[in-house]
């Protein structure tokens, strides 16, 4: 919303939904879910006060449970929540060390079925650097010092995950969860496979 916003505002019209989900208004799903989806909530409350009576409309859709393959017993030993970190630039409120310490943190957040996915995914920013995509230890030197960086920051991804990167990008494993100068079609990808509900063991 905050990248949209100046756009819709320029034009004088917009409509924003956001999915939220209807465990935030019943509370009844895992703690983190709900506080996650109850904010996606009071954001977009607060983002359709601020655009009240400007011609930008933000709502909230809150689906019931889906049918999907993380309900399917086969899948109870999947890999546990994955967190995707989507940037157009460095941040600009920690220096590298203190990035390096808080995505450490992240890392070792876990669940019963093992630590939290960390893939970070940098969007291309017009520059003639080529995409990196789940890099593999031989391409951790590749020559830009945020692509490097965003390497250390990241997760290895399990084994469970290779034949899908393999299949996008070639290469021999293990690789690491990021990307940089992505495209929109290699952005979709990545999230693709990232969010594909796979076996750790």
């Amino acid at each position: 919303m905050k990248e949209t916003l100046p756009y819709m505002e320029k034009a004088g019209k917009g409509s924003i939904v956001n999915i939220s989900s209807i465990g935030a208004t019943r509370s009844n799903a895992g703690i983190s879910y709900t506080a996650a989806k109850m904010a996606v909530i009071g954001m977009t409350k607060n983002v359709a006060i601020q655009v009240a009576g400007t011609g930008i409309r933000c709502n909230a859709v809150c689906p019931g449970p889906t049918e999907t393959p993380i309900f399917s017993p086969e899948n109870a030993a999947s890999f546990p929540p994955v967190v995707f970190n989507i940037t157009d630039g460095e941040a600009s409120d920690c220096d590298d060390a203190e990035l390096r310490e808080v995505c450490s943190r992240i890392r070792s957040l876990r669940t019963d079925d093992g630590n939290v996915l960390l893939i970070n995914i940098h969007i291309a920013s017009g520059t003639e650097e080529k995409a990196l995509l789940f890099p593999t230890a031989d391409e951790a030197a590749y020559g830009n010092r945020y692509a490097s960086l965003l390497y250390d920051c990241s997760s290895q991804m399990p084994a469970a995950f290779d034949a899908a990167i393999r299949e996008l990008r070639g290469g021999t494993p293990p690789y690491r969860g990021m990307s940089y100068n992505t495209s929109v079609q290699e952005l979709v990808a990545v999230l693709n496979i990232g969010s594909i509900s796979v076996k750790t063991e």
